[in-house]
């Protein structure tokens, strides 16, 4: 059935103090029931006890946040008394959930002042007739038929089970389907007028009360064995009905007096739906060979009429005779297969020939195996929905019937018309032949089982691309974004996802306050955005902790905004923690979104990431570059000994970030190596004397990189561009015996003579290996610094280090982070 739907989003429910003063009071043992309904009254209780002395009184105010700190909806206020120190008391209250609140995991966590409760978890059931009859736990056939009463908005129905709000009528209908040919002959006898076409008078969607059936006894064999002795015989037709062929001849249109307009209106658009859906999917099943049937052969039947009401009961449970009228509802018709059915559809006379491709949709879906048994109300409402546009796409018939693209922390497989829009992503991604594979996977396995293997290439990857499809808005589809389409380009659908925003920004004392965003309590097939801006330039590093990492189904990308207004899709979920520092091009993030998944499609994910910042950037983990050593010696001539070398450094994981800024952090050689030539000439009176060879060579495992950040150590007033503090040390292997290079003495014959001498193996030696914070004036001169940790560049001249002979060292090198 199709229908108009809403949906409010609700991951905590906080009960938080009024800002007036700071309470002194512990909040202790909350109490609430593990289970609720939206739209009832819930008893809470807590225990407050005043550690800290007096207190004032203060007014809780219950609120609905997506995190804590969030804006929400006011929905109760209570009084917190004053206590005196060591004072205890119990608070007890009733609050009510809003009615229209989507069912799923919340917490309620109460709050005085900053002093608040342990979290507690509770399940959230929507308030309709259909969840309360849910929980009662009925037997089936007294269950099914309590169903169909509150569809129908019938007295009958027990008071405790009225509720208010949608019902998912094509579940109903799938679910009496699918028992119809399992329950005893009674129980038959009350489901059969909600299976039987309106043109019968006895039928409950007859224009008239229906009638009662046949007493048990008139229910003959004679109809056949395999319609279970229906009573088909028995019935009243109702002559008034009258009929026009439609679609080729392959349909029916049923109309009463008074609706022929709309039902050649409907018949006209038949031939188009026709061929579009069943061209694809296949055809209804043919029902002259089930149930009751009044033409007799095996033409689709459709009819004119009014089929259910929409919210058949109000919020306190009365019968609500002006509720809105269902704008149409497939039903399948009794006494066929399980799963799969014959099934006849009723449209509201003022309806659009969208509501008609709706309908008829789940006439095809009555006719693949396991479709309306395995595929729950997200499947079988959703579904339905984007068919609509399928068959007429440009009509914008769904988008006043909303998505979840504003509430995309309700998981997936809790909706039902809402759902549509990853149907409709799906279709564009995959074409018809992805939607033909989830008919084909519920033929064997419930929907929430079948949609991993059913979805193109698997649906832990394609839910990273529909959790940042799902934002619809910018940076979705604008220029230079790797994501170009989107829901507003597909059908001009406006509704965003609605992030919580923050900003990051440095506090008037200097830290930054982390922030932590995400979602406490995700189901399966659920999206989690968080916008963070960052106004504030002093920002220089952006840490990220993913609570997401390792968990089932558990992902996170970040939309990042760079400075040169570029915007870019960065997948974090495989790795535990990210640093993004602004010092480098790269990274000079001006805003970004947490884009927070749970893939999973059994699992809820608890994953409120953190994110803080530094002054500073933290030191990279890994930096690699390259250097140039050249060895001189005017004593020798134009010798000359060159070092070409390529290295990489890894800082050691047993250093946490807050040792950068109170030692040196001696980064450990992951790999280095050399090579190496010799050359030059000396002439000493008749001698000449050459200097050959070039090789290569590995390097010791004790080379390092030492780096230290000293700002934090400067004294006051002092203002240091560089403070970043480093030294690079490669030497060659001890264990090692030196390569040689040829020396060779030409000239007179007393000059001839050819030898080999070692090379120095001092590969490189640059800035001061000590702690920097207790420099020596003799070592000050040695000290290497730099601007940033992203980037160590520099180039030296200096004597021998041991100052024992006359060699003269010319280095420049370049190392920049890698990780």
């Amino acid at each position: 059935m199709r229908r108009f739907g809403a949906v409010v989003s609700l991951l905590a429910l906080l009960l938080v103090a009024a800002p007036a003063a700071e309470a002194a009071e512990d909040v202790v043992a909350l109490k609430v029931p593990k289970t609720i309904l939206s739209g009832d009254a819930v008893a809470l209780a807590f225990k407050l006890t005043s550690a800290t002395g007096a207190s004032a009184k203060a007014t809780a105010v219950l609120r609905l946040a997506r995190v804590e700190g969030a804006p929400g909806s006011i929905a109760a206020r209570l009084k917190v008394p004053a206590l005196a120190r060591g004072g205890k008391v119990t608070v007890r209250a009733k609050v009510v959930i809003p009615a229209g609140v989507p069912p799923g995991r919340v917490l309620f966590t109460v709050c005085v002042g900053s002093r608040c409760s342990a979290a507690v978890a509770v399940t959230l059931l929507g308030g309709s007739s259909y969840d309360r009859i849910a929980r009662a736990r009925l037997p089936l056939a007294t269950r099914l038929i309590d169903e169909l009463y509150a569809l129908t908005a019938d007295p009958r129905l027990p008071k405790p089970l009225r509720g208010h709000g949608a019902i998912p009528e094509a579940v109903v209908m799938a679910e009496v389907a699918d028992a119809y040919p399992t329950v005893a002959p009674g129980v038959q006898r009350q489901l059969l007028p909600y299976l039987l076409p309106p043109v019968y008078r006895e039928s409950a969607w007859g224009p008239k009360a229906a009638k009662p059936l046949p007493p048990v006894a008139a229910i003959a064999s004679v109809y056949g064995a395999r319609h279970r002795g229906l009573p088909c015989e028995n019935l009243t037709v109702d002559t008034a009905w009258l009929s026009i062929p439609a679609a080729g001849n392959k349909a029916l249109v049923w109309y009463r007096a008074g609706d022929a307009a709309a039902a050649l209106r409907l018949t006209a658009a038949m031939p188009k739906i026709w061929t579009t859906e069943a061209g694809v999917f296949g055809e209804p099943k043919p029902d002259n060979g089930a149930g009751c049937n009044p033409g007799g052969d095996p033409r689709y039947d459709i009819y004119v009429g009014s089929p259910a009401t929409l919210t058949p009961f109000d919020a306190n449970g009365v019968r609500n005779e002006a509720a809105q009228t269902a704008l149409g509802i497939t039903v399948p018709l009794a006494g066929d297969d399980r799963c799969i059915s014959s099934t006849f559809i009723i449209v509201k006379p003022t309806e659009t020939r969208a509501t008609l491709a709706h309908e008829f949709f789940h006439a095809i879906q009555f006719n693949h195996p396991g479709s309306n048994c395995m595929g729950n109300e997200t499947w079988i409402e959703g579904s339905a929905m984007w068919a609509e546009d399928f068959v007429y796409h440009g009509d914008r018939s769904v988008n006043p019937y909303g998505g979840h693209l504003d509430d995309p922390e309700a998981g997936l497989l809790t909706l039902t018309y809402p759902s549509w829009p990853f149907w409709t992503w799906l279709y564009h991604s995959g074409g018809t032949a992805a939607i033909k594979g989830v008919f084909a996977a519920l033929a064997s396995a419930p929907l929430r089982d079948a949609l991993p293997t059913a979805v193109p290439n698997g649906l832990a990857a394609n839910w990273k691309t529909y959790s940042v499809l799902r934002l619809n808005t910018t940076p979705i589809g604008t220029s230079g974004f790797p994501v170009r389409e989107s829901f507003k380009r597909w059908n001009a659908f406006a509704e965003a996802g609605s992030p919580l925003e923050v900003d990051l920004k440095v506090s008037g004392k200097g830290p930054i306050k982390p922030l932590y965003l995400g979602a406490v309590a995700m189901p399966p097939l659920s999206t989690s955005f968080s916008r963070v801006k960052l106004p504030d330039r002093r920002v220089r590093a952006i840490v990220i902790a993913n609570h997401a990492y390792g968990t089932p189904g558990g992902q996170l990308q970040g939309l990042v905004k760079l400075a040169n207004g570029q915007w870019q899709v960065r997948d974090w979920s495989d790795r535990a923690n990210i640093t993004l520092c602004r010092d480098a091009a790269a990274d000079d993030v001006r805003e970004l979104y947490l884009v927070l998944g749970n893939a999973s499609t059994t699992s809820p994910l608890a994953a409120v990431n953190v994110v803080g910042g530094r002054t500073s950037c933290a030191f990279p983990e890994l930096l690699t570059g390259t250097w140039t050593r050249v060895i001189s010696n005017p004593t020798r001539g134009t010798w000359r000994e060159t070092i070409h070398g390529t290295g990489s450094f890894r800082r050691p994981r047993e250093f946490p970030p807050e040792a950068e800024q109170i030692i040196h952090i001696p980064y450990v050689v992951v790999e280095a190596s050399v090579t190496w030539t010799v050359s030059g000439t000396q002439t000493e009176g008749s001698c000449t004397t050459t200097f050959s060879g070039s090789g290569s060579v590995g390097t010791a495992g004790n080379s390092e990189l030492w780096l230290q950040d000293v700002g934090p150590w400067l004294a006051p007033g002092t203002v240091e561009p560089k403070p970043f503090y480093y030294s690079l040390f490669v030497p060659g292997d001890p264990l090692s015996i030196p390569p040689t290079y040829t020396v060779t003495t030409t000239g007179k014959p007393d000059c001839q003579q050819s030898s080999t001498e070692s090379l120095i193996t001092w590969f490189l030696e640059v800035g001061a290996r000590t702690d920097y914070l207790t420099l020596t004036p003799d070592l000050v001169p040695l000290v290497q610094k730099s601007a940033t940790t992203l980037a160590l560049i520099g180039h030296s001249t200096h004597g021998d280090p041991a100052n024992a002979s006359p060699f003269s060292y010319d280095d420049s090198w370049s190392f920049a982070a890698a990780g």
